[in-house]
């Protein structure tokens, strides 16, 4: 059965594998399901943060690629039961850098930014006591 190209979406799979020659097996399990490679990312050793199925380090890659929707639970399996996958995470991203959005301003009037006086470099700044510092307080809310 041939899967014509309109019928295929695209697709971004992220993986963690016990060794560098895993991201062969997940490349191949596209491969064989029909999926077409449009992007392979680097695939990179890094050290995990926590041990995942015994293992305290791995090997993270990615793959953009087109496949069918119907195929991709049959992909999903092949990576869940295969020994070389630690994780695997597919997604469908919108494929296009999204522009910045403005930051919203904040609704602190100038007036009300309390300014801290720096201490001039090379010098400590005195210590004060809580006294001090309670009438601080008070002349701020007072």
């Amino acid at each position: 059965m041939e899967i014509n190209e309109i019928e295929k979406k695209q697709y971004e799979m992220s993986f963690l594998v016990k060794e560098e020659d895993g991201a062969k097996t997940v490349l191949k399990f596209i491969k064989e399901l029909g999926g077409d490679i449009a992007l392979e990312g680097p695939v990179m050793k890094i050290a995990l943060a926590y041990p995942i199925k015994k293992q305290t380090s791995g090997f993270f890659g990615y793959f953009h690629f087109a496949f069918s929707p119907e195929e991709i639970k049959h992909l999903e399996h092949e990576m869940e039961t295969s020994v070389a996958v630690l994780r695997h995470l597919i997604i469908t991203p919108p494929f296009k850098k999204m522009e910045a959005r403005p930051r919203p301003e904040t609704s602190h009037t100038p007036s009300a930014r309390v300014q801290i006086p720096r201490a001039a470099e090379g010098t400590k700044p005195e210590a004060l006591t809580n006294e001090d510092l309670e009438k601080k307080i008070e002349e701020i809310l007072g």
